[in-house]
């Protein structure tokens, strides 16, 4: 239902290959008065930054020398409605893709690039209906990814507490340090590489997760399922639906529940 709703009232493209043409909506905003229009710089320590992106690609870019937060976009697009809005708040950055409630027609493939640059952060939320977030290194206290469709790719990601909510599109992380992490699918593909985790969940309705764990100790997978199945070329123990991998003996360091109605989870 969350899914749905998001769906219904949040910001979507749609696209029509009439013509060579795309049809962009941007859903509405409250305060969207208050929202400044394309590239910006800001002073203030960054808390939480909140984007909401349509289509086209987001990069994130930590820079412990920066003393400002910068937002450099580039794009084809010529309207003025289709450039990028932001509001800088009492520590949070609310990013959105264009002007609140445009509705209009585009030509197909144009390319829209937005690069935020800052120091640190505590918080970052996203949600993307399409298009890309991408991002050498994040690291935060809470990270939470919402996608109908489209790519997140991060090299390394530290956090304490990480939740992916994803209907469709794909997750790469290549290095994951975290304490928490809560993975809801529809369908989609995630591929995460594991450096240290203790406690994951992952709730799939369908579609397809790899995931990387360490062999220095040992992780617990309690799988439940369907239809979907477990996958794996690693040396496992196995009491019912408990699989412990790594060490024999050592201690456990990572535990992980997966609940699977169909699809696949793989371990390596």
């Amino acid at each position: 239902m969350k899914k749905l709703i998001i769906f219904i009232v949040g910001v979507f493209m749609l696209f029509t290959f009439s013509g060579c043409t795309s049809y962009i909506s941007v859903g509405k905003y409250s305060d969207s008065d208050k929202y400044l229009v394309g590239n910006q710089e800001y002073s203030g320590d960054l808390v939480e930054l909140d984007i909401d992106w349509v289509s086209g690609t987001v990069r994130l870019i930590e820079d412990s020398s920066a003393n400002a937060i910068t937002l450099a976009e580039e794009t084809d697009y010529e309207a003025e409605e289709l450039k990028v809005r932001s509001l800088f708040e009492d520590g949070k950055l609310l990013i959105k893709f264009g002007e609140s409630g445009y509705r209009g027609k585009v030509g197909f493939g144009q390319r829209k690039e937005l690069e935020i640059r800052y120091k640190d952060v505590s918080k970052i939320k996203v949600h993307l209906t399409s298009g890309s977030l991408k991002a050498e290194s994040v690291t935060c206290d809470v990270i939470d990814l919402d996608m109908t469709s489209g790519e997140v790719v991060i090299s390394k990601l530290s956090c304490d507490s990480a939740e992916i909510d994803l209907t469709s599109g794909s997750v790469k992380i290549d290095e994951l340090v975290c304490n928490n992490l809560d993975c809801d699918m529809t369908s989609g593909k995630c591929v995460i590489s594991v450096k240290t985790l203790k406690e994951g969940s992952f709730d799939m309705t369908s579609g397809r997760v790899t995931l990387t764990i360490p062999s220095t100790f040992a992780t617990l997978v309690k799988f439940a399922k369907t239809t979907g199945r477990l996958k794996t070329d690693k040396t496992f123990t196995r009491v019912g639906n408990e699989y412990t991998f790594g060490e024999l003996g050592s201690e456990v360091e990572s535990n992980i529940k997966v609940n699977i109605t169909s699809g696949t989870f793989e371990i390596k």
